[in-house]
């Protein structure tokens, strides 16, 4: 479901579709993605450019793979330590500054830092199923 580019802010109408794999809600007003907690067969969901902080709903979407959080306002990944399909993680710009939450993750991922608050990124390098892109 393409919603990007749009005036979007509410949700909730979503939360019925339940079969629902892929969700586009780049630069829109969404912040409250609580409503997207029952879409259980999410695989990837693209919220950049959006007022996200919370990512407490996002827990429970662990057929998730792919994930675009850039340019949000995201400082606490911990939600994210659920989601064990995850293969594509967009923190780009963000305001993260602890990602440790994350080792929990045992599959590959491909995780994307630029221009995030992260200045430590060796011990996340150490991981050698996790592939790290950060430029400062």
């Amino acid at each position: 479901l393409y919603l990007s580019n749009t005036q979007v802010e509410d949700l909730s109408l979503l939360c019925s579709l339940t079969q629902l794999q892929q969700l586009y809600l780049r630069n829109t007003k969404v912040e409250d993605v609580s409503p997207l907690s029952s879409l259980s067969q999410l695989q990837q969901l693209y919220l950049h450019n959006t007022k996200v902080e919370d990512l407490s709903p996002l827990s429970s979407l662990t057929q998730l793979k792919e994930l675009d959080l850039g340019s949000t306002q995201v400082e606490d990944v911990s939600p994210l330590s659920s989601l064990s399909q995850l293969q594509r993680l967009d923190l780009r710009n963000t305001q993260v500054q602890d990602f440790m939450p994350l080792k929990r993750l045992t599959q590959k991922v491909i995780l994307f830092l630029d221009q995030s608050q992260i200045e430590a990124v060796a011990p996340l390098k150490a991981r050698n199923n996790w592939r790290i892109i950060h430029d400062v």
